[in-house]
């Protein structure tokens, strides 16, 4: 199916691409990408999925083809341009489908508006905090799953600031894929990230780090679908325990065989698209 590329624009008058496969009257998913990544990362669920769904992938500000403002590169602002992109199309009762910080933005909707047209959720690894809190027992560090400390955080910020901060987000990313990724895939992965400027990279990641979303995560209570790798860099304890702390949350893992790193959907798109077919029905 031929995929249409078209624009919408934010209440901040930000344009935003997305990529629409096809029209019709089927259950809408709306696609939500990761961290300096772009709608192009799910190019195999649009193929894959959208003679039976109709699919939207969107860009987030700044990333792939949308416009790169100056502002706006924050969690909450990026909730709010998914509410926008919802609310302007007159979408409803959809699934909304989040990858890494695409969850978080998912957890920042669902904060601000709920279940406001949205009749699922899917969440594919993430954990609920990437940055610890020196105040945490041990047991919330098992269940929110960071990461970094703040002193690693504000150290892998300021790197990516400096000269070689594009260098550094892609060593960053690459190892989120598995070892036998073909180096074509691999390098049109990061190909896309370079299209957010890095100094948005760094400012996005460092909001998107700095937020524990565990309270927010314990509200939710329409059915769920979470998704984790068993080999990736997002701790499986952590996203096991989402998964138990939402009513009736079901529970995908990757295993090492099946490409169980943090971009399973790239690398294993069958098992995945069966997966979120059986969730939406």
């Amino acid at each position: 199916m031929k995929e249409s590329h078209k624009f919408f624009a934010t209440n901040d008058n930000v344009k935003l691409h997305y990529i629409e496969p096809g029209e019709g009257n089927k259950k809408v998913i709306v696609m939500i990408h990761g961290w300096a990544q772009s709608a192009d990362s799910f190019k195999n669920q649009v193929q894959g999925l959208s003679e039976k769904y109709h699919i939207y992938a969107l860009d987030l500000r700044g990333h792939g083809e949308s416009e790169k403002p100056q502002e706006g590169y924050r969690i909450f602002r990026l909730s709010k341009d998914v509410h926008d992109f919802i609310t302007g199309l007159d979408l409803n009762d959809i699934v909304i489908l989040g990858h890494s910080m695409g969850c978080a933005v998912i957890w920042g909707y669902w904060e601000l508006f709920r279940n406001e047209r949205i009749s699922k959720i899917v969440l594919v690894d993430e954990m609920a905090s990437v940055a610890g809190n020196p105040v945490w027992s041990e047991e919330e560090k098992t269940n929110y799953g960071p990461i970094f400390d703040t002193s690693a955080l504000y150290g892998m910020y300021k790197e990516f600031l400096g000269p070689n901060g594009v260098a550094i987000a892609d060593d960053f990313v690459a190892p989120m894929c598995t070892e036998n990724i073909s180096k074509v895939l691999l390098d049109k992965l990061l190909e896309e990230s370079h299209k957010l400027p890095i100094d948005k990279a760094a400012q996005l990641f460092l909001d998107h780090c700095l937020i524990n979303w565990q309270d927010v995560i314990k509200t939710i209570n329409i059915p769920t679908l979470i998704v984790n790798g068993a080999i990736s860099h997002v701790p499986y304890k952590s996203t096991q325990w989402i998964s138990s702390i939402i009513p009736g949350c079901k529970l995908e893992t990757f295993s090492a065989e099946e490409c169980g790193r943090h971009f399973m959907f790239l690398e294993n798109p069958v098992k995945f698209n069966k997966i979120i077919q059986d969730f939406v029905g």
